[in-house]
């Protein structure tokens, strides 16, 4: 056998690359919003926790400097509640962040980002099966899994943490957009069954001849003839 022959099964055709990336494109778009809400709030969130801790390592330090200094206990009460009004103030003041997203290059970074974990989730749930009716339910018997709090050392669970740690979620968070685009995709194959072709998992794909692989920031791929 000629050392550079492969076999039919083993290589796509353009036409099939095409759909693929369409496949993803659609997926993406319709989950955007979410994603964009999704990682919006995750956003502020980390930011809260980001003020209150710095914010309590203030407060620490200058509760110490009162112990050293005063030793005079109605002044360190008043202290302590003059600080905990000031943490309480700080982490209300994070909810008042989305005002802030109006400015142009903050918007347009958030809106980036939400489109790149919008192709992550995508991705993932296309790699989960051969055919729309197989993604989705290997992605219910997935989401399950994501309730279990111990650590994961291998596998989709892995690769699902390291997807939502990229955009500040945690993998319970992240599981509400992967079984929103399952849902959008099992709608559309019902209402559209020629819109849905069948099609190996895009991993799979990543490894054959003739496809070129562009593998993303985020993790997801879009392919092209090679």
């Amino acid at each position: 056998m000629h050392p550079n022959h492969h076999a039919p099964e083993m290589s796509y055709e353009p036409g099939e690359i095409t759909a693929c990336n369409t496949l993803l494109d659609m997926l993406s778009a319709a989950l955007l919003p979410a994603a964009e809400q999704a990682f919006s709030t995750a956003i502020l969130r980390q930011s809260a926790e980001s003020g209150a801790e710095a914010l309590a390592g203030e407060a620490l330090s200058a509760l110490h400097g009162i112990l050293a200094e005063l030793q005079d206990e109605p002044a360190l009460d008043t202290e302590m509640r003059r600080l905990s009004a000031g943490l309480a103030n700080a982490l209300a003041g994070a909810n008042d962040e989305p005002a802030s997203w109006e400015l142009a290059d903050t918007r347009l970074w958030i809106h980036g980002r939400a489109m790149d974990l919008a192709r992550a989730v995508a991705t993932f749930w296309v790699n989960l099966g051969d055919t729309t009716t197989a993604r989705h339910a290997a992605c219910a018997a997935f989401l399950p899994t994501l309730a279990r709090q111990e650590r994961a050392t291998g596998g989709m669970r892995q690769q699902w943490e390291l997807i939502c740690s990229r955009f500040f979620l945690s993998p319970q968070q992240g599981g509400l957009l992967l079984e929103m685009v399952s849902q959008q995709a099992l709608q559309r194959a019902a209402r559209r069954p020629h819109a849905m072709p069948a099609m190996p998992a895009m991993a799979a794909a990543a490894a054959k001849p003739g496809i070129a692989a562009t593998v993303l920031a985020t993790g997801s791929l879009r392919f092209t003839h090679g």
